[in-house]
């Protein structure tokens, strides 16, 4: 349908699918790290490890590093959808990484989903997230339930006009869940956020903003692109499309490491 040659394309992956988690070794050899790597590994998933693709990303001469931990079927999967539309996968990528390339002016980027919400934090090493079981269905919900109309209707109202009294209380959860992550990580020494970027269909809702700013302190604001992203589509396109296309622009900015 785009009518491009390009066959090369960049699938991402985030949790829980995809899990990042940090991690220090002592002195040892590579082989060491990755046998110990595959060890540690264990405490954060439910699956056999046999059945998992696990890689070190080393982080700095004092042992300190990264691991990437995906379901070796996961993968497959992929691979397997990319062959069927006759694409070539150039990389399989974490999701926050992509969402770090897309915007690289603010500390972290909220991704407001259907059926979630995931905080990606940007402060450190290396991204850290958070994941909230409560998406933009949830408040499509509250709206229906409060006004006696069908999703379609309540959707639609929803954007137009915020939840404006029908959702606060799925609204307030999330925000105090996101006020308490925040919080946490801040404590533990991993970075003060100070901007937070909205990006997902979710984003939109005219309420979430000022509600997450009186409960956190912290600036929020739609995601944005530059104004050098496109040299084709006119600055109101950009801005409006941003928070749908943070993650493929990210993912489309993915280079060999």
């Amino acid at each position: 349908e785009l009518h491009t040659r390009e066959r090369r394309c960049v699938f991402g992956l985030g949790e829980p699918r995809a899990l990042l988690r940090s991690i220090r070794f002592p002195a040892m050899r590579r082989g060491e790290q990755d046998r110990a790597a595959r060890f540690e590994a264990t405490q954060f998933v439910d699956y056999p490890i046999g059945e998992a693709i696990v890689k070190v990303i080393p982080l700095g001469s004092e042992g300190d590093a990264v691991i990437g931990v995906v379901r070796k079927d996961v993968i497959g999967s992929l691979v397997s959808l990319a062959h069927a539309a006759k694409l070539r996968v150039a990389a399989i990528d974490n999701n926050a990484f992509a969402l770090r390339r897309a915007q690289p002016d603010v500390d972290a980027v909220l991704d407001i989903g259907l059926e979630d919400s995931r905080l990606h934090i940007f402060t450190g090493r290396f991204p850290i997230g958070r994941r909230f079981p409560i998406g933009g269905a949830a408040f499509t919900q509250a709206v229906a339930r409060a006004l006696g109309c069908d999703l379609a209707t309540a959707e639609r109202r929803k954007l137009a006009h915020g939840i404006a009294g029908c959702g606060e209380i799925a609204r307030d959860a999330l925000v105090a869940d996101i006020a308490s992550a925040l919080a946490k990580y801040r404590s533990a020494g991993l970075g003060d956020v100070r901007e937070i970027a909205l990006v997902g269909n979710g984003s939109r809702l005219t309420d979430l903003p000022a509600a997450i700013e009186r409960a956190t302190a912290i600036r929020v604001r739609p995601a944005t692109f530059s104004s050098d992203t496109s040299q084709t589509l006119p600055p109101d396109v950009l801005r409006a499309a941003a928070p749908d296309w943070c993650l493929a622009y990210g993912l489309a900015r993915w280079t060999q490491p």
